[in-house]
Formats: C-alpha cells, structure tokens, sequence
C-alpha cells in the first residue's frame, strides 16, 4: 500500500553539533503478510454414483492417477458392480414375469370371450328356434296351452339372449381395464430395469470435460483420504475434480486488526508464496 506521511529530517555534523532540520513529505511502502488460498477458477467437480439403495456402498476398482491430462468422457474411476448387477438381474426377472403374466391374462381374457360368444351363439339359436315354432302354427292348430308354452319359450330365449350381451358388454369394459392395470404393471417393471441399467453403467464414471485429473481428501468411513482402489464411499459423494489451470484466483484472510490498514481503492503489489 502506498501513502504520503510527514517526517523530521535531522542533518547533525560529526561533531554533535546540529545544522539543518527539514520537514519533507515522500511514498512509503507498507508491508503486511496474510494468509490465503489458491485456487483454479474453472473446475468440474466428479461424485460417486448416486444410489437408491441404502444398504450398499461404492468400492473403487481403478482409479486414475493425479496430475494426468483426461479428455471429456475418459474413464476415470470405476467401481465395483456386484451389488449393481444383483439389483439388475432381480430387476429383469421381474420385468419377465409382468410380460408374462400379460400374455396369461390375454389368453384368460380371449377364453372368456369365445365362451361368451358361443353363449350368445346358443341363445341366439334358441330363439330363433322358438320364434320358428310359432311362425309355423299360422293356422292356429295347436292346443291353446302348447302355442302358451312356446310363447313363454321365446320369452324366456329373449331374456337369456339378452343377458348373454350384457355379459359380453361387461366382459369387454372388465378386460379393457385388466389390460391397462397389467401394461401398467409391466411400464413400471421397464422404468425399474433401465434405473438399474443405468446404475450398473454408471460404475464407470467419466471425465465431464478435459482437464487435470486431481482427487482431494474426502470422507471415507471415519478419516479424510484420497479415493482409491478398494475404498467405500457413498453414492453422490465428491470424489475428484477436473482442472484447469490457465486461470487462477487468490482469497486473502486478515484478521481484523490488520484489515484496517487497507482500504478498498488502494494501489498494492501482491507478491504470492505458495507452500
């Protein structure tokens, strides 16, 4: 920091005695040392896998070494995928067997309707049948209470004819809704088996743009280390960070009785010492 301040110059002669003193004005410099960071202005953070299981953890299997150039979507680390396989696997077997219980409920469902179709069939049969045997009696030559019993044969063929579409009505609204109920089934089995996909594929974590490949301490298990081969970490925890270094910036901490004696506006020289 430069400022102006007013000094005494005092000239004194070898001989102690004193000639001159003069009083001038002149920019001095002020020197302070402060603590601080160094740090790239462009970087990528790179987490672990985020897990929907709770009841396992990330092992590392390969991991990169510091201070290497990696290119947008190099590997970088993988993991382990036992657990991630395990889960597909359950995941495809019970998406298996929600295609198949679609085709067995298809197949119910077209039983039932041929059963219902030969049932309106039959009673279609039958009526005709009943309304045939009163149309041949034009000359009215049966006895009263046989021309009575077809009249009440047909009634009665009517009737069944009649439920026998009700039924087929009913049976094509429940099917429709069987069917919806099971492809529902079946969409939710797919989205599980390409969560799960996408959980095995993500064990291989790649390099989200080109830079220096760098792990910092993180939390694994009770300590800070670096991740590495054979070490947990939690699903979505940040394990790496890819920089670049063609820019920088400082952050300087001062305590409080140092931080007034600059100002903002002041001209300094910044002289940086990195350990």
């Amino acid at each position: 920091m430069i400022s102006s301040f007013l000094f005494l110059l005092l000239l004194i002669s070898a001989y102690g005695e004193s000639r001159t003193a003069i009083a001038q004005t002149q920019d001095f410099k002020q020197v302070l040392a402060f603590r601080g960071e160094l740090d790239v202005v462009n970087k990528s953070d790179v987490f672990s896998p985020t897990l929907d299981q709770s009841y396992w953890t990330l092992t590392a299997n390969y991991v990169i070494q510091d201070g290497i150039l990696v290119q947008k979507d190099q590997v970088i680390i993988t993991f382990q995928e036992m657990d991630a396989k395990a889960d597909l696997r359950k995941a495809a077997r019970a998406h298996h067997l929600e295609l198949k219980d679609l085709e067995l409920k298809e197949f119910e469902l077209e039983k039932e309707k041929q059963e219902l179709l030969v049932q309106q069939k039959r009673h279609r049969i039958n009526l005709k049948k009943a309304q045939t045997y009163l149309l041949e009696d034009e000359q009215h030559l049966l006895p009263r209470i046989e021309r009575e019993k077809a009249k009440l044969e047909v009634q009665a063929a009517t009737l069944e004819l009649d439920q026998a579409n009700k039924a087929r009505d009913e049976f094509e609204k429940r099917a429709e809704t069987a069917r919806e109920v099971q492809k529902i089934k079946l969409e939710d089995a797919r989205e599980e088996l390409d969560k799960k996909l996408k959980t095995l594929e993500s064990m291989e974590v790649k390099a989200p743009v080109t830079g220096i490949f760098y792990r910092p301490l993180v939390n694994l298990g009770n300590s800070k280390e670096k991740i590495q081969p054979g070490k947990s970490v939690s699903g979505g925890t940040k394990i790496a960070e890819i920089v670049n270094f063609e820019k920088f910036v400082s952050r300087i901490y001062a305590v409080q009785s140092d931080a007034i004696s600059i100002s903002p506006g002041d001209r300094v020289q910044l002289e940086i010492t990195a350990n």
